[in-house]
């Protein structure tokens, strides 16, 4: 009996994977599953427990996602981002950080699935062995105004995208360290409130 191609091992640890590492692996378990139905052979062995798994992971991680990506958890997101102003060693904002990445310590950008649930998918941008920024991509709507009402000082920064969104910025000191905390953020319409795509924290 023919078997229809080939299917990409996963690690036997899920928690390094970020979440849309987890959707990719799933896409392209379809996509076999896909050929296979096509061509009238079996899919590889293993495939379907593999499927159900990183189903079952994602959909976990999306309830995880929709209960702690609120107003009442936007204390804990903060203390992540002054964290890493505050902190210069890689190792240990990945230890703080992390329940697992993508990459590792040696190179240049690592990806982090995020202990807080708040987020779903930390950037780690390295220079040798500091790191340079880290971006935090929300979980869920986080809505600028919850952004402004913590940090009154917040104001449109000087370097704007069209491409991506409006860019709000705000400094701040924590542990003797400098660094500026980034805020991109977009409305679907006009008039809509606007909401964050993404948080950057560049390491002075």
């Amino acid at each position: 009996m023919m078997i229809c191609g080939s299917t990409h091992n996963l690690p036997m640890d899920l928690q390094s994977l970020t979440t849309a590492s987890l959707i990719e692996h799933k896409s392209k378990l379809e996509y076999v599953a896909l050929m296979c139905a096509l061509e009238n052979l079996d899919v590889p062995q293993h495939s379907g427990s593999q499927y159900q798994v990183l189903r079952e992971e994602i959909r976990r991680r999306e309830r995880l996602y929709r209960k702690h990506c609120t107003s009442s958890e936007l204390d804990a997101a903060v203390a992540d981002w002054m964290l890493v102003v505050a902190e210069r060693d890689a190792s240990r904002l990945l230890t703080a950080l992390a329940l697992g990445y993508e990459g590792g310590e040696e190179v240049d950008r690592v990806r982090i699935n995020p202990r807080n649930f708040f987020f779903r998918e930390i950037v780690l941008e390295m220079g040798g062995k500091r790191p340079v920024s880290v971006a935090f991509v929300p979980a869920g709507y986080l809505p600028l105004t919850w952004i402004g009402a913590h940090f009154p000082d917040m104001v449109p920064s000087p370097q704007q995208s069209a491409e991506d969104g409006q860019h709000y910025e705000v400094l701040r000191m924590a542990e003797g360290q400098a660094g500026r905390l980034e805020f991109i953020a977009r409305s679907d319409a006009d008039g809509a409130d606007a909401y964050v795509t993404r948080v950057v924290v560049h390491c002075w």
